[in-house]
């Protein structure tokens, strides 16, 4: 045979395999969607129609009830979320009076001055005041 004739079988070859493909593939995609559509419930518009008043209120009712409820739960979420972050501004404060009171006790009076000036005296706890008037008055 002549490299032309083998190069004439060859792009049959190929081209025959992607017809072969292409093929099986729309035959799936068939069968798939054939799937797909006796899985989905199928409504009529004639079905909502006939539906009865007090079911529709029931659904209305339902939804009604959900709406109230998330809107619950977002405003807990948020008083939460505040709830979290002063938390969180408090341990902060707090781990700053314990590494002032750190540099206290290794004899790092500065470090220990600078950090108490960083804190708000008046957000502290009553313990908290303690240790600051506490380190406070012997590093000066």
């Amino acid at each position: 045979m002549t490299d032309t004739g083998k190069k004439d079988n060859s792009l049959f070859l190929y081209t025959a395999l992607i017809f072969i493909v292409a093929i099986v593939l729309i035959i799936l995609a068939f069968f798939g969607q054939t799937r797909v559509n006796n899985v989905e419930p199928t409504v009529s518009p004639e079905a909502v129609e006939t539906e009865s008043p007090e079911t529709l209120q029931g659904i209305a009712k339902s939804a009604s009830q959900l709406s109230a409820e998330n809107l619950e739960l977002l405003n807990e979420n948020r008083d939460l979320n505040k709830q979290l972050n002063e938390a969180e501004t408090k341990i902060e404060v707090f781990e700053k009076l314990l590494d002032a009171y750190e540099y206290y006790s290794n004899s790092d009076y500065e470090e220990a001055k600078f950090l108490l000036n960083e804190l708000d005296y008046n957000s502290l706890t009553s313990q908290g005041k303690i240790l600051y008037d506490f380190i406070n008055s012997n590093i000066q």
